[in-house]
């Protein structure tokens, strides 16, 4: 979506994003005045003080709210527009599957560790389905591991693998992410509008998302420096045993990531310059 921004190929005035404005300002109206500006807490709060019928969150949040509240409740996906709604259906293919969603706090050995079998043994014993299964009941955090099913109160929060891939958003990267919400005022504000905030939008949009993609393409271009010196590490390795299958899986798998990084640093250079020249290029 970035790259097609710039490019020309989506506008401001088209009917994706006068679409998109449109459905955030029709559910801005039926939050609390100055909802933008809440933290999280302050969105928990009014939620079990009963200020709120509806709260946005996810499972990591979800334990202490059930702590706290002693009314009913429950819970439901992100609720999206359907493909057949007559206002806002064309942009959609179907609903959104969560199937891109990633596991957080990855567990290693350092190379400093004084007993790293130990340590190694350790991990074992935590990522086994038992331990997985007693951590997630005790603490109804979604399990990891394959086959340890959640709690019966966290089956909602489950991935949805159903559905197609979520498309890009505008809060996702820095630059464009502040550009959107300095504009929001203007969509939901009580004198606010689409209009007025696409206006301001088109303003700051191309040079934010242009910042973001240079940005993101600097990011690409380290983590290709430092995965050249674990490809070396490991083919080195595979010169002493080259008959180890993990190695030569694991030396197949940073490969396979080496030339995705390096396509996608060299099709946003290429993206960007084809934008240039047509920014470039008189109209006639």
């Amino acid at each position: 979506m970035y790259l097609a921004y710039l490019k020309g190929d989506l506008t401001v005035d088209g009917p994706t994003l006068q679409a998109v404005a449109d459905l955030w300002r029709e559910a801005g109206q039926l939050f609390p005045s100055g909802f933008a500006q809440f933290e999280h807490d302050q969105a928990h709060f009014c939620f079990v003080q009963k200020r709120a019928v509806m709260l946005m969150g996810f499972s990591g949040q979800a334990t202490g709210i059930f702590d706290q509240i002693k009314f009913r409740t429950g819970v439901f996906r992100s609720p999206q527009p359907d493909p057949a709604d007559l206002r806002f259906g064309a942009q959609m293919v179907a609903r959104s599957s969560e199937g891109s969603l990633r596991s957080y706090g990855s567990f290693g050995v350092t190379k400093a560790s004084l007993h790293p079998g130990i340590a190694l043994d350790f991990l074992h014993y935590l990522t086994c389905k038992n331990s997985s299964r007693k951590f997630t009941t005790i603490s109804r955090f979604l399990p990891t591991v394959v086959g340890v099913e959640p709690p019966p109160d966290m089956l909602p929060f489950m991935p949805d693998l159903h559905g197609y891939p979520a498309g890009p958003g505008l809060n996702y990267t820095p630059d464009t992410k502040t550009a959107v919400a300095n504009a929001q005022y203007l969509l939901f504000g009580p004198k606010g509008s689409s209009r007025k905030f696409l206006d301001q939008i088109r303003k700051e949009l191309g040079s934010a998302l242009r910042s973001d993609l240079e940005r993101n393409n600097k990011s690409r271009l380290s983590s290709m420096r430092r995965t050249d010196t674990t490809i070396a590490g490991t083919q080195q390795l595979l010169v002493n045993q080259p008959d180890n299958p993990l190695l030569m899986q694991k030396l197949q798998n940073l490969l396979e990531t080496q030339n995705d990084l390096e396509a996608s640093i060299h099709y946003t250079r290429l993206r960007l310059q084809q934008a240039d020249r047509a920014a470039a290029s008189p109209v006639l």
